[in-house]
């Protein structure tokens, strides 16, 4: 496998000495500290416990299902100011539109229950919001988990390598038909949602599309953060602590294998290369087992972020959220 990341040891935002941990955001008039809101990514809650927490909560809270569909399934609605009743009507019509399987069962679960539409819309847009927000200002950025020697003694530079395979299906809006030849060495993309990505490039293979349609819908991302972008890429890693020495039988048996860094939305990436692999022999570890696939890997280097993208989208929300407070029940 490729050698990445030069940095050795990654802790916990749980257990950093930041002061990370001191933060907190409010939702419904309850204090979280957005360490765990950030955390809330992971969760894998199929619709009666979401709906459930929702309900004993008296908010949503972040669902990386949801929040990954509507950003890349609606993007004419983050990117455009439609009035309020043109917005009342698209959500009416179209927020449910081609659905993936898991969103199918949270719209038959609200149409069962009585769900109001507009309520639910208006709390995930403040999650994409919140998170948006958190993610940018309200962690330390990367220099500060990384000891780097004095620029004047001779060394290595370091890097960051991030890791990223792709459900084709759930996610070709944003990748683009792969008979068009959307992307290009030499081009830069914006990435258009938060993306769960890992330093383990074995991961990030298991999690590529895998069918007989071809090797170009199988896709993996290389994502290189090099240290001159250390100051603006925020610390985002969601997992618990661990050496890039630990293997990964022990990282599998500590629940911990994924390894996960959360891309924020908005990144720009230029890509440097890209390779079709076509010997990669599959991974072995008890209970963990990564087939044999050929895949297409695009390399990107992080060059940062694009503000422009963000601020339309922020600025969208703020005025849908103000139009759905009124409707919501």
């Amino acid at each position: 496998m490729t050698a990445a990341t030069t940095i050795q040891y990654f802790p916990s935002l749980h257990t950093s000495q930041s002061n990370t941990n001191k933060i907190s955001i409010s939702r419904n008039k309850k204090q979280t500290a957005i360490v765990d809101f950030i955390y809330e990514w992971k969760s894998e809650d199929d619709p009666d416990d979401y709906f459930d927490l929702r309900s004993s909560d008296g908010y949503s809270r972040l669902n990386y299902n949801i929040i990954t569909y509507l950003l890349l399934n609606h993007q004419q609605l983050f990117l455009n100011n439609f009035t309020k009743p043109r917005l009342l009507e698209y959500i009416r019509d179209n927020i449910f539109y081609q659905p993936n399987e898991k969103i199918n069962s949270y719209e038959e679960y609200m149409k069962a229950n009585d769900i109001d539409i507009f309520r639910f819309v208006l709390e995930q847009f403040k999650n994409i919001q919140i998170l948006h927000n958190c993610l940018a200002t309200k962690l330390p950025p990367l220099n500060a988990f990384v000891d780097t020697p004095r620029l004047t003694r001779k060394r290595h530079r370091e890097k960051l390598v991030l890791f990223r395979g792709f459900n084709y299906p759930r996610y070709k809006k944003m990748l683009g038909s792969p008979h068009s030849q959307s992307i290009l060495i030499g081009e830069v993309i914006t990435t258009e949602t938060f993306l769960s990505t890992t330093v383990q490039e074995v991961v990030a293979i298991k999690y590529a599309f895998n069918s007989y349609k071809g090797v170009d819908k199988h896709i993996v991302w290389k994502i290189i953060v090099d240290e001159d972008m250390f100051d603006i890429f925020n610390y985002t890693f969601i997992g618990d602590t661990f050496s890039i020495h630990d293997d990964l039988q022990k990282l599998f048996n500590n629940s911990n294998i994924v390894c996960e860094f959360l891309l924020n939305m908005g990144a720009l990436l230029r890509c440097v290369d890209i390779n079709i692999i076509y010997d990669f022999q599959g991974y072995y570890i008890k209970g963990y087992n990564i087939p044999k696939k050929e895949y297409t890997e695009y390399t990107y280097k992080f060059i940062g972020w694009n503000q422009d993208y963000t601020e339309r989208i922020n600025s969208s929300m703020s005025k849908y959220i103000t139009y759905l407070r009124s409707e919501a029940i």
